[in-house]
């Protein structure tokens, strides 16, 4: 096996890497050469994004709880559960389901709690028109006339009375 390895790494060097490549036009070894300088040691930042996730619960207040700290989703989802992604430009996003809901700088010091105004203008009133889980129903009942309820039997005597035995 280290005898191929030897021979793969030769063939490397003296024959695949100064052949032009098709794409490019150019021989590994040269566009290296020119690429170098514009490289990042390999430990200068993550080598692909790398984000955390948590779950929570919002509390009645339209509050979710991060590292001790508070942050405001809209009110109509409280009490649901939610997924808390801390991004690498330190915010979090708050996702219910596939939707982001709420985004905030992340907190840093001694304050405990960061809240947006946008998330608490749904008044009480309209607090009447969601489901349990908080959600937003997205039923509305068509209102119409009043209609009176009998039974078939009224139709059926109905159609009986032009008949002639």
């Amino acid at each position: 096996m280290v005898k191929m390895n030897e021979s793969l790494l030769e063939w490397l060097d003296k024959i695949a890497n100064k052949k032009p490549n098709q794409t490019t036009k150019e021989a590994p070894f040269d566009r290296f050469e020119v690429e170098q300088e514009k490289l990042l040691n390999w430990n200068q930042r993550p080598l692909f994004p790398m984000n955390r996730w948590t779950t929570t619960t919002v509390d009645q207040q339209g509050f979710i709880s991060y590292e001790n700290k508070l942050y405001s989703v809209p009110y109509r989802y409280k009490g649901s559960e939610v997924k808390i992604k801390e991004t690498l430009e330190h915010h979090i996003e708050i996702y219910y389901e596939l939707d982001c809901i709420a985004t905030h700088p992340m907190i840093k010091g001694i304050t405990k709690s960061i809240a947006q105004l946008k998330h608490y203008k749904e008044n009480k009133k309209e607090e009447t028109k969601v489901t349990t889980k908080g959600l937003a129903t997205g039923h509305n009942p068509l209102s119409g006339p009043n209609v009176e309820q009998r039974s078939l039997l009224v139709y059926e005597e109905q159609s009986k009375v032009g008949e002639y035995e």
